[in-house]
């Protein structure tokens, strides 16, 4: 990796930038490198610059070549820098940070306009790291000063189709707990229903490439389902069947589902008994040899996840480690593995283990955690797999009290499962769910 140091190669950036369309204009650029990352999705980077504002702020700019449309579903995650940045720890006393991520665009993309500058939404931030974050869409033909491969003409990124026309044949066990279908049974209040199954086509298992089901139950989630979505479609591992179980959704949710639908193979809407129920219709769909379940507002680490866990060669389950962040404290935490506790995001199931047991409704806030206690333990790995927003069902205190009782109707140990849940309960009653939050983020293990 290059870095440049003197005015001479510097300045000619700064020029670049300043006349262009910033949120602020810089002052001085303090760093630049090159970075030649492998071709993404529909992009690959040109340099990586650090420059202070006339305002004393510090903006983190990315430079990157686009020549494919599917840089406008990357727009809510952008998974270039998040492994290196969240893990770090904020420094105090630092000028404000703030993301700038230019896409060079070549002259076919579909922009429509020169210039698009789009500030991303704070709801959609992984953790406090920057103030704010941008994207910049630049339509080519325009005076720039970098190299040449803006314009090379074969990329690796070529999408892998693994669509056929014909149907998966379907058997069902009969002793299985599952009756695999390919199109849930009709209800009168269903709301819609879509996807690419829809359309007569379907996914199978290739030699080299097993099919990866990846399930996402949503209900009224509209502030965090397309940051979700995007998250499983911009996976560099293709041969994903992707199936979204809304529950009914009264919100904005079916409308971002049917932006999406050309990337997704089954989705409906109707209302369930609970998630653990609409988990169970997600997991009839489901015809892939892997099933995970990436639950709105859950999102993978990075886009090469699956690939990197090598799926085609377990033949067991496996689990790797799910991150929770903050909005209020910078870094990311995880709570330890146990047996009989998997996160549910970055567990992959090899599916004939769940035509043994599936998710028993009765339970509304642990179904996960009283399934995992019929298996027998499950294979883990180190490896970063998933990371939550801290809040959910099971973080937020309001749960607390619904989910011991629950958890006393199939935990052997009942004194060591109330043991377990009484501080919490008392910690809840005395402290707001930001200062829980917060202390909780203090105390616990960080990522390093």
């Amino acid at each position: 990796m290059k870095i440049f140091k003197s005015l001479l190669e510097i300045e000619p950036y700064l020029n670049f930038l300043n006349n262009i369309k910033l949120p602020s204009k810089l002052f001085e650029i303090i760093k630049v490198e090159q970075h030649k990352t492998d071709d993404m999705l529909g992009w690959h980077g040109l340099a990586s610059l650090t420059c202070l504002s006339e305002t004393n702020e510090i903006y983190d700019i990315d430079i990157r070549y686009a020549w494919s449309h599917s840089i406008f579903n990357q727009n809510l995650v952008d998974h270039g820098w998040n492994e290196t940045i969240l893990l770090q720890k904020k420094v105090r006393g630092i000028p404000c940070k703030h993301k700038i991520i230019i896409y060079i665009c070549d002259y076919f993309m579909p922009i429509h306009e020169k210039q698009r500058l789009e500030r991303v939404e704070t709801r959609f931030f992984i953790g406090c790291y920057w103030q704010s974050i941008w994207h910049l869409y630049l339509q080519l033909p325009f005076k720039h000063p970098f190299e040449h491969q803006l314009h090379k003409a074969e990329h690796k990124d070529s999408e892998e189709l693994f669509l056929f026309n014909y149907t998966p044949v379907i058997i069902n066990q009969h002793n299985s707990q599952i009756r695999t279908v390919l199109l849930l049974t009709d209800r009168p209040n269903r709301q819609g229903e879509g996807g690419l199954r829809k359309h007569g086509l379907y996914k199978h298992s290739t030699r080299n490439k097993p099919l990866i089901s990846i399930i996402t139950v949503v209900f009224n989630g509209e502030k965090y389902i397309e940051q979700t979505i995007q998250s499983v479609i911009n996976q560099s591992y293709k041969n994903i069947e992707y199936i979204i179980i809304d529950g009914g959704s009264t919100d904005k949710t079916v409308d971002f589902i049917k932006k999406y639908e050309y990337y997704i193979d089954y989705w409906i809407s109707e209302p369930d008994l609970n998630i653990y129920d609409a988990m169970n219709k997600g997991l009839m769909c489901a015809l892939g040899e892997f099933v995970n379940f990436m639950n709105v507002g859950d999102i993978f680490f990075n886009d090469k996840i699956i690939e990197s866990l090598n799926l085609q060669f377990p033949k067991t389950s496996i689990c790797g480690q799910n991150l929770f962040f903050s909005n209020f404290v910078d870094g990311l935490i995880y709570v330890k593995m146990q047996k009989k506790n998997l996160p549910h995001q970055s567990l992959f199931m090899k599916r004939n283990d769940f035509e043994k047991n599936i998710f028993n409704p009765k339970y509304k806030y642990c179904g996960d955690t009283e399934l995992w206690s019929r298996y027998d333990a499950i294979n883990t790995t180190n490896q970063i797999v998933s990371i939550s927003r801290f809040g959910g069902v099971s973080t937020s205190s309001k749960y607390l009290i619904p989910r011991m009782f629950e958890h006393f109707k199939f935990q052997q140990n009942k004194l060591k499962t109330l043991l377990r849940f009484i501080p919490k309960i008392i910690v809840a009653f005395l402290l707001n769910d930001i200062l829980q939050e917060i202390i909780y983020f203090r105390l616990k293990r960080r990522i390093k």
